[in-house]
């Protein structure tokens, strides 16, 4: 229904036709605004669409509007128009678009936007050298930091995280993504896989698996104890004897392997933790 109304009438009259149904993003009197009424009508249209979600047809008519309107300003069109790209997700697009208009950008007021609308783009393709580069010569602000933070959690410098959530005491979002990273402590499968070696089990108490590790140490020991017993009853001839060290041979490089994978996954599950505790503040600033 909306796209027929768009589409019967010339942009100007379907702008006077939609003009209640939408918030100006910019009061009236702002110097943003085109002087020229036919570049203002052509604006409003393209505000519109976007308002109404049709990120393609706004992107176009923000294209349309920098073509056709050189003389007015516009620093808003241009970060709309990466805007509009940003919400289809085509986020090289973004970058390319904000990069051939960034003269039209630098001179505006949106230009802190656009320079924002930039490094999060490079945030969904994963450019965090690109969004590092991006922020290095911006004031903090929440943003930014939020990004900083986020890129620095994927490249797993922690500690350059929290150096920057210490500004934020008071904000909770942030604060368990400090309280996540504090809590982080990793393991050494290495570490684990030597313990387990030494005594079974060991290497799973290390990293907090009591459980498994009390399974190892009484199946390990369990199996060492009826060979041992076999042999000593029967002799060394005695094939009960053979099949219960089979089954100790195994239990015990289980238990070596399992330790050190049980630390890799305990690691996993805390890095996870972290990233999605990060990604859930991302998505609170994403444009």
């Amino acid at each position: 229904m909306v796209l027929f109304v768009v589409g019967a009438f010339s942009p100007p009259a379907a702008f006077s036709q939609i003009r209640p149904l939408i918030n100006d993003p910019l009061p009236a009197d702002s110097a943003s605004r085109p002087v020229d009424a036919q570049a203002r009508q052509s604006l409003d249209f393209a505000d519109a669409l976007f308002e109404w979600q049709d990120y393609p047809e706004a992107g176009w008519e923000y294209a349309r509007f920098i073509m056709l309107y050189p003389q007015e300003q516009q620093g808003w069109a241009a970060y709309r128009l990466g805007l509009s790209l940003f919400r289809q997700g085509r986020y090289e697009r973004v970058l390319a678009a904000l990069q051939r208009h960034q003269t039209i950008t630098e001179g505006s007021e949106y230009a802190d936007q656009a320079g924002l609308l930039s490094a999060f783009a490079a945030a969904e393709m994963q450019q965090w050298t690109m969004v590092q580069e991006l922020s290095n010569n911006q004031a903090p602000s929440a943003p930014w930091d939020v990004l900083r933070i986020y890129s620095l959690i994927a490249n797993r410098q922690y500690d350059l995280a929290q150096d920057i959530l210490l500004s934020y005491p008071d904000q909770a979002e942030l604060s368990r993504i400090d309280r996540l990273i504090t809590d982080y402590k990793p393991k050494s499968p290495v570490a684990a896989a030597a313990l387990s070696s030494l005594i079974p089990g060991l290497g799973k108490f290390y990293t907090s698996q009591w459980a498994d590790g009390l399974f190892s140490l009484a199946s390990v020991g369990g199996l060492a104890g009826a060979t041992a017993y076999s042999f000593w009853d029967k002799g060394i001839d005695d094939w009960h004897g053979w099949a219960y060290g089979a089954g100790f041979l195994v239990a015990y490089v289980a238990n070596i392997v399992g330790s050190y994978n049980s630390a890799i996954r305990i690691n996993h599950h805390q890095e996870a933790e972290i990233h999605n505790e990060a990604f859930n503040t991302y998505n609170m600033y994403r444009p």
